[in-house]
């Protein structure tokens, strides 16, 4: 009985140590955001925002392009960005059409979004999303910002060595995360973040 005990406690130690040596980081695909144009300095502190609703890829219009403009708003708001930051729901074509939107709807700055590709992945990874803002100055047309990131989750092959596959026997494992409708969320707010400590000073990357 002993030397079955000490048997089945080296192969959960030998397990542990495998899979701490495979264990991929979740913010591996993370990039940084790069900022394409800035401000040589911070004059628009107290500048007032609108966001416009994102461009996506074709086939996840509507509800999805609102939902990411929300997501943007609440962050910037919640970053302090500026003092006020508002939804327009209102289409565009270009940067111009976006400033005219902007200057109507009384604000500093407009924030035109585009979510340039998106991958649901699945439970196993490869979800990703690429997104780039522009904020233009609704009095001079200028592009005040213009930022791009990406940002994904590796791939996590499942592992069947031999010790895997005795230690799944024996003990129920968690299920994997994430499930592929919570990553793209979970990503965008990544990207959300990250741009908007951008836009508020934190850091210029390039």
């Amino acid at each position: 009985m002993k030397e079955i005990a000490t048997v089945l406690l080296l192969i959960l130690l030998l397990s542990g140590c495998s899979a701490a040596m495979g264990r991929v980081s979740r913010d591996s695909g993370r990039q940084a955001p790069v900022v394409y144009v800035h401000p040589l300095q911070n004059v628009y502190g107290r500048a007032s925002l609108a966001v416009l609703p994102f461009q996506v890829p074709e086939g996840r219009e509507g509800a999805f392009s609102d939902q990411v403009a929300a997501l943007f708003r609440d962050v910037l708001l919640g970053k302090r960005s500026f003092p006020l930051v508002k939804l327009v729901d209102q289409e565009y074509g270009d940067p111009v059409e976006a400033a005219a939107i902007g200057r109507k709807a009384g604000v500093d700055l407009v924030l035109a979004g585009r979510v340039n590709y998106v991958v649901s992945g699945t439970e196993l990874g490869g979800a990703g999303v690429d997104v780039s803002i522009r904020l233009i100055n609704t009095s001079t047309g200028n592009t005040v910002w213009y930022i791009r990131q990406s940002c994904k989750y590796p791939w996590e092959y499942p592992d069947n060595n031999f010790m895997k596959r005795v230690l799944a026997a024996m003990v129920m494992e968690n299920p994997r995360e994430p499930l592929p409708g919570q990553a793209v969320p979970e990503l965008l707010a990544r990207v959300a973040v990250d741009m908007a400590d951008v836009v508020a000073g934190y850091a210029y990357l390039n």
